[in-house]
């Protein structure tokens, strides 16, 4: 080891000894410090530097795209289509056609009361008795 950690291990030790924390927190910290300095000297930036996004607080890296996907993701996305089919297929013909032209094509409840001939409170209900159906459906994929 190096003298500077050596001096630094002892420093430690001795504010360790009298219960001062705040010294052993701020010398455990003292390396990474001086790392953020040295970024800085050289105009360095952390990908998790906390950034102002629209108001909003997030991490650098969560700014940027990733476009690539992983294994790991095309396995979730395939198992998620699967339930999500198996949820679809659950409906009748005319639960599916009200819920696809209510998401899909984004008809009003108007619309679609238009054209299944009923009210437009009747194609609301409808659509929330299909809505909770599904999410029941798609509960262990959710959780």
């Amino acid at each position: 080891m190096s003298k500077i950690i050596n001096k630094r291990e002892e420093k430690i030790l001795q504010a360790k000894k009298q219960n001062d924390w705040d010294t052993v927190l701020k010398l455990l910290d003292q390396e990474f410090e001086n790392s953020l300095r040295q970024d800085s000297r050289y105009h360095l930036t952390s990908l998790n530097k906390i950034v102002s996004n629209d108001g909003k607080y997030t991490e650098l890296i969560d700014l940027i795209p990733n476009s690539i996907p992983n294994s790991l993701d095309n396995l979730m996305e395939t198992e998620r289509n699967s339930m999500l089919y198996k949820a679809l297929k659950g409906l009748s013909p005319s639960e599916y056609k009200l819920f696809v032209e209510r998401v899909e094509n984004n008809k009003s409840f108007r619309q679609l009361a238009a054209e299944l001939g009923i009210n437009d409170k009747t194609a609301k209900a409808r659509f929330e008795k299909i809505r909770l159906k599904l999410q029941e459906g798609l509960r262990d994929w959710r959780n």
